[in-house]
């Protein structure tokens, strides 16, 4: 989505937040990586705005923005999803316990939405702004709650591991796009059409390999000719996601090694090789003398 001003310079309800809010994580990494004080006041103001005066959270976290249509108020996810990611990076990096609280607090209205048991979170919360037939799960909604569930549980504010483990397996990982022959098989049906000047149709379905859905289902595309929505915001968040699952589900401090997913991942100590779900079995390859911490998820009898 991108929504431009209107005539009269008037940006539609909640967006100009999920721009700032966009402004308030790079301002934040800006601070991380250089301390630049002035960074920080920003970023402390801009969460400021974000939480108690953008109108699209109310002072327990949930999510208020409206969307631009007549039928509203429909409540688009990732407007407030991304934006309570930034809020809870700020809180991260600053070790401000009210944001934290407030980060935590929407993260615990969200996730009431949907499905944490699959990961499944509705696009739209109360109204829907169309007559679309099914209720969907954008990847950005998924990719948001992963994002908040790591930053909270890293902030000590709970432990959201087991929510993250559900999420990546159950709806994540079923987002993204791993073959593109039924794309083919879907295309031969449909007539036929002229390429346009601003398009291709030079090995589509290999190259949207990777790609992650724009509307889901629980645990899959949507059936039919919906399911060949793509979008660019969904593979961008969904890439973001995996990368930060990758990047934080191994640990190393003090000599001690944490392995908190039970996922594939190679790192300088170990390599672990995961047979789940196909198997209930692990194998740690040791690559370094030291400790080693593995979290058993929930579900584990």
């Amino acid at each position: 989505y991108c929504y431009f001003p209107d005539d009269q310079g008037a940006m539609p309800f909640g967006w100009e937040a999920t721009y700032d809010g966009w402004t308030l994580q790079g301002v934040t990494q800006f601070y991380l990586a250089t301390g630049y004080t002035s960074a920080r006041t920003l970023a402390d103001g801009l969460a400021h705005y974000l939480k108690d005066q953008a109108q699209i959270f109310d002072s327990d976290g949930r999510f208020l923005a409206r969307h631009p249509s007549d039928k509203g108020p429909a409540l688009h996810f990732h407007h407030n999803g991304n934006t309570l990611v930034a809020i809870s990076e700020y809180a991260a990096a600053t070790g401000d316990e009210e944001f934290a609280a407030f980060a935590q607090r929407g993260y615990e209205y969200a996730r009431s939405t949907g499905s944490p048991l699959v990961g499944f979170f509705p696009e739209y919360i109360n109204d829907w702004p169309d007559d679309r037939a099914i209720i969907d799960c954008e990847t950005c909604c998924t990719a948001d709650m992963v994002l908040l569930a790591l930053t909270l549980t890293e902030s000590k504010r709970g432990d959201y591991w087991d929510d993250v483990d559900r999420y990546v397996r159950n709806q994540l990982a079923e987002m993204q796009m791993t073959y593109g022959d039924w794309i083919d098989e879907i295309a031969a049906t449909q007539p036929l059409t002229p390429v346009a000047a601003d398009e291709t149709g030079d090995h589509v379905s290999e190259r949207v390999v990777g790609s992650f859905a724009g509307w889901a289902t629980a645990n899959d595309f949507i059936p039919g000719l919906w399911s060949t929505f793509v979008s660019g915001c969904c593979t961008g968040n969904g890439s973001r996601a995996l990368y930060n699952i990758w990047d934080r589900m191994v640990a190393f401090k003090d000599g001690v090694l944490t392995l908190h997913l039970l996922l594939n991942r190679a790192s300088p100590w170990a390599d672990v090789n995961s047979y789940i779900p196909y198997e209930g079995r692990v194998d740690l390859v040791m690559k370094t003398a030291c400790g080693v911490r593995i979290r058993i998820p929930e579900w584990v009898r």
